[in-house]
């Protein structure tokens, strides 16, 4: 709706992409994840704390939109 009334009256629409926008996004609250196939550790942990949010996280937009 929004770029069909811009066409119409002229007005410029313009976009941008943050390749990294939800990298950056400092956590508030405590959010484990199971550690990655792959990722060889020192320790016998079973999962990592996320310090900063990452693609696919339910935060992550939100976290992305308080840092900015």
């Amino acid at each position: 709706m929004v770029i069909a009334i811009s066409k119409h009256f002229g007005w410029p629409i313009d976009q941008l992409d943050v390749v990294t926008a939800f990298l950056y996004g400092v956590m508030k609250e405590q959010v484990f994840c199971v550690i990655p196939e792959g990722v060889e550790l020192d320790s016998t942990f079973d999962c990592l704390e996320l310090v900063k949010s990452i693609y696919g996280l339910k935060q992550a937009s939100r976290v992305w939109n308080e840092t900015c």
